[in-house]
């Protein structure tokens, strides 16, 4: 399955098991009033590690961290939260 079908899988599962047939929305979350929203994560830094590389970025939000896990696994790499990109290694902070 590749990356971003995995991902929507996901959501698609969270959200109608949170409301039945509902749509998930990428990069959101289920707000108060049951509607989607876009919500902090925080200031942790993400690390996409590849086969030989690595990048970092820092998401902030919830929309941010959706789009970088999803160029990451699109880029055959995988996520790591919180880390950084040291010498092409990814190192949990």
């Amino acid at each position: 399955m590749a990356a971003d079908a995995s991902l929507r899988y996901v959501l698609r599962f969270m959200c109608d098991g949170w409301r039945s047939g509902s749509e998930p929305v990428a990069g959101q979350v289920c707000g108060n009033a049951g509607s989607c929203t876009v919500g902090s994560v925080g200031n942790a830094p993400a690390c996409c590690q590849k086969s030989s590389s690595c990048y970092g970025g820092m998401p902030g939000t919830s929309e941010g961290l959706w789009y970088f896990q999803y160029n990451c696994q699109g880029a055959s790499g995988s996520t790591k939260i919180p880390a950084t990109c040291v010498n092409g290694t990814c190192v949990p902070e």
